[in-house]
């Protein structure tokens, strides 16, 4: 690995990783894995677009839409895209079904009675089709779930009639039914088999309410309420938004809300049963008004809860978690708060869907597409290996009201890179960045930025990279 640079691919993830490492956090390999941002990704512009879904086969082809009214295909599991329909926003396109790399399904919301088109074609042609759709016709169809080729499920909406719609046809006919009293409004949808699924959302249609959770047992006939939230003081409302199991007995959903008057942590909910039972879990760290929305997990211990400015990790199934994109100056945001650029290896904040499309990748969809690599059938400890290039020395002094000096002694030549970077990972000073022979040196921070100002008091970490090898050492700044 060649030593960081302030322009580097995954410099920020490798600071998080390191710091998560410092802190005593115990990391999976998966856990530092990069999302790696499609350099030609479809980008989601204007107000408060991005992309809903996504979902890629085995053989490679899949689609993505977003609330542009935009449908995109592609044949290379998301690396190229091409845009198949654009109807400048008539549309709002939020959730995908799909089937094969010829037959999908995508649901609007807000689009008036429009609310599923198809493809038959590869996506050559999409074609509204909610004239097929008997019984109670939802307000909007926010999330898919597809058990087989004939067995699909949809639900909606966010606002309006809450309703399941299902096909046992692969879609030439589907059936609505309404879930009332149970619940109000309906969000995301997530089916075991043809018989066993829940639905999540709220029970107030004016999202004034608490998050619920519905299970069935016998194909959506019936349902059952399995959970309702407790909201805090502060939050007018909340309800379930997107869901993610990563083994058949650990799921989680996402929680957006309404108002967070006393700055209350996201949560999240959690199941071990399989969907049976839930509770919630907070995100720490991560406080918004409106809660998460995107959820993903690649296994039932390392998951992502992003979508609203903020993205959070965590590595032992939501008991910590980590902001990998920290509220900061320099960030980029839109009018409405939402992050449109984002550091290398980490997700922007709009993210909405989190998908694992096979033991080898896993694909998200916020403002562009992302794509994680080598996503692990199983999740096991990766611990750091002793470094083999470089022996380093402590901190002195420490604490420090000024000068800090590191010694550390190079085995062989190679390039060595230090950095002094605070909790959130930015980078204030580069304390060295060249290439030196081997032999003992000693380097010194002055307790400035690059600019050559005092930076606050504060913990701070010196971060030198050489070769395979990087290490961390904390110090502690006062004035």
């Amino acid at each position: 690995m060649a030593p960081c640079t302030t322009t580097a691919k995954g410099c920020s993830m490798l600071r998080v990783v390191l710091l998560l490492l410092i802190l005593g956090v115990e990391l999976s390999a998966a856990a530092q894995q990069r999302w790696d941002a499609v350099e030609n990704s479809p980008l989601a512009t204007g107000g408060r677009a991005r992309h809903d879904d996504i979902r890629i086969g085995a053989s490679g082809t899949g689609w993505l839409v977003n609330t542009r009214g935009q449908i995109w295909r592609t044949a290379d599991s998301g690396l190229t895209w091409d845009q198949q329909l654009d109807t400048n926003g008539t549309y709002l396109f939020r959730s995908l079904a799909m089937i094969d790399g010829r037959n999908a399904y995508a649901g609007t919301v807000l689009s008036g009675s429009s609310v599923l088109f198809a493809t038959s074609d590869g996506g050559d042609t999409w074609t509204d089709v909610s004239n097929r759709i008997s019984g109670t016709r939802p307000a909007g169809i926010c999330g898919m779930s597809v058990v087989n080729s004939r067995v699909i499920y949809g639900v909606g909406a966010f606002h309006g009639e809450a309703a399941v719609i299902k096909t046992t046809n692969g879609g030439l006919s589907w059936t609505g039914t309404s879930v009332r009293p149970l619940a109000q409004t309906l969000v995301d949808v997530h089916f075991f088999d043809e018989s066993t699924g829940i639905a999540v959302g709220g029970d107030s249609e004016q999202l004034r309410g608490n998050a619920v959770v519905l299970r069935t047992e016998d194909g959506g006939s019936s349902w059952q309420r399995v959970y309702v939230s407790t909201r805090k003081p502060g939050i007018d409302g909340e309800w379930g938004w997107k869901i993610t199991f990563p083994t058949p007995e650990v799921g989680y959903v996402s929680v957006e809300t309404a108002t967070n008057g006393f700055g209350e942590p996201a949560k999240v909910l959690k199941t071990t049963d399989g969907g049976r039972t839930w509770q919630a879990i907070e995100v720490t760290g991560s406080v918004s008004r409106a809660g998460l929305q995107g959820i993903g997990f690649i296994s039932a211990e390392v998951g992502w809860a992003s979508g609203r400015g903020v993205t959070s990790v965590t590595t032992d199934g939501g008991n910590k978690w980590t902001q990998l994109l920290p509220w900061a100056s320099e960030t980029q945001r839109d009018g409405f708060g939402n992050v449109t650029a984002s550091p290398d290896g980490q997700l922007d904040g709009s993210v909405n869907r989190i998908v694992v499309v096979s033991d080898t990748l896993a694909v998200a969809v916020g403002r562009r597409v992302y794509r994680l690599g080598g996503v692990p059938q199983s999740t096991g400890i990766a611990r750091e290996a002793p470094p083999d290039q470089f022996v380093l020395g402590d901190l002195w002094p420490n604490p420090s009201d000024g000068e800090v000096n590191l010694s550390y002694r190079l085995r062989e030549d190679a390039r060595v890179r230090i950095e002094v970077i605070d909790v959130s990972g930015r980078i204030w000073h580069v304390v060295e960045d060249a290439r030196k022979p081997a032999g003992e040196y000693t380097a010194t921070w002055s307790g400035t930025d690059a600019s050559g100002r005092r930076v606050p008091a504060g913990v701070y970490f010196v971060l030198v990279d050489v070769g395979l090898s990087p290490e961390m050492k904390q110090v502690v700044l006062i004035r």
